[in-house]
């Protein structure tokens, strides 16, 4: 049974440093046939803004550590894809949500487009409940914010706010990141 983490806070708030840290530590402590850890990354890739992102978060981390990237419907291969390993961080929750939001019709209902995430997170989680590690789920905290001004980003928010607090309720701890500054909240 997992063991998982909540990491939520802003914009390059260290949520990402602070996860391969720990990460970093659970493979220290390790047994050899179980000292991998897993990068998932949620992110497309749609312009050179976010290459450039990508590029710095893959020269961050060590070269030893398996990535494996899927932008959706991650409860179907994390159980595989974490075999041997001590740790899996993904990253990011918040990403995974857009790609679910954006995949779907721009007219689509707002409780249909919150179930399909939900049902995605869902899925997720009880898919990462049957890893032999510590699951680290990175997440943008854009709940706190002011309202958004248009409609999607509105739905974003709310839904985000909404897995956050089913992330939590599971989760066995809770950060909230601010300036590299953790502060432990569950």
């Amino acid at each position: 049974m997992a063991v998982i983490t909540l990491i939520l806070g802003g914009t390059k708030s260290g949520k990402t440093t602070f996860a391969q840290d720990r990460a970093a530590a659970r493979q220290r402590e390790a047994e050899a046939d179980r000292s991998q850890v897993l990068y998932t990354a949620t992110a497309r890739v749609l312009d050179d803004e976010m290459a450039s992102r990508v590029a710095k978060h893959i020269a961050g981390r060590p070269a030893s550590w398996k990535t494996w990237e899927q932008s959706r419907a991650l409860h179907a291969g994390i159980r595989d894809a974490a075999e041997g390993c001590c740790a899996v961080i993904i990253d990011c929750f918040t990403m995974l949500a857009t790609n679910i939001i954006l995949d779907h019709d721009e007219q689509t209902a707002r409780d249909e487009l919150q179930k399909a995430v939900t049902d995605e997170l869902g899925l997720l989680l009880d898919a990462c409940d049957e890893i032999d590690g510590e699951v680290l789920i990175i997440s943008n905290h854009v709940e706190a914010g002011l309202v958004s001004a248009n409609r999607l980003g509105r739905l974003f928010q709310d839904v985000s706010g909404v897995c956050h607090q089913i992330i939590a309720a599971q989760a066995d701890s809770v950060y909230l990141m601010t300036a590299g500054l953790a502060q432990q909240l569950k």
